[in-house]
């Protein structure tokens, strides 16, 4: 049975609170349309990358698009939205992470039989979001809801352990055989199965 490596988890590992910090700085949607470009980027780019290293790399830097993605998306959904509106904003991304996750997997499996290089074209959405986010979201940021107010430092020193926790949970389900990502050298391709299988860890 083959197995590969999971390098995009690596990198929204590493890549968190580098965005985490931009979007205090820099703003929720400018990081969110560098995101989505990052993503879509990468995500397509993938299909031209040859040898494990340099999979590896696109798939960290992947991974850290992605993460941006989701923590730019969370923070503009704060700053438009409150009360019982945001908790429900909140919860709609929620399920369009996971049923997307669902679709897409099917989906880029069915592309897959087609062809090893065909999965990556649905990154191309990445596309399509920074068109929807250029249309949809204002430049301007709203006055009425500050999500950067400061905070009692005693009322988070308890939520430590819990802010470690996502981190622990990606590094468990981040294999560590590096190694494996062999599989996608060029005498793997001709083979469908391997390939398949090592493109759903990917």
């Amino acid at each position: 049975m083959l197995r590969c490596s999971s390098p995009y988890l690596l990198g929204a590992i590493i890549f968190a609170p580098l965005f985490g910090r931009l979007i205090d700085y820099l703003g929720a949607r400018t990081i969110l349309i560098t995101s989505l470009w990052g993503y879509f980027i990468f995500g397509v780019g993938g299909m031209f990358v040859q040898g494990p290293v340099m999979v590896a790399i696109d798939r960290i830097l992947l991974g850290g698009f992605a993460v941006g993605a989701m923590a730019a998306g969370t923070a503009v959904i704060s700053q438009w939205y409150a009360g019982k509106e945001r908790l429900g904003m909140i919860a709609k991304q929620g399920m369009a992470i996971e049923l997307g996750g669902v679709i897409f997997l099917f989906v880029g499996g069915l592309l897959s039989e087609m062809s090893w290089q065909a999965p990556f074209l649905l990154y191309a959405l990445g596309f399509f979001c920074v068109v929807l986010t250029l249309l949809s979201i204002p430049k301007t940021e709203p006055r009425t809801n500050n999500v950067n107010a400061p905070v009692d430092a005693r009322k988070t020193q308890s939520m430590g352990p819990i802010m470690l926790t996502p981190y622990w949970q990606c590094l468990c389900f981040t294999p560590s055989s590096p190694h494996y990502l062999g599989c996608l050298r060029s005498s793997c391709l001709p083979k469908p199965k391997p390939v398949t299988y090592c493109r759903s860890y990917l």
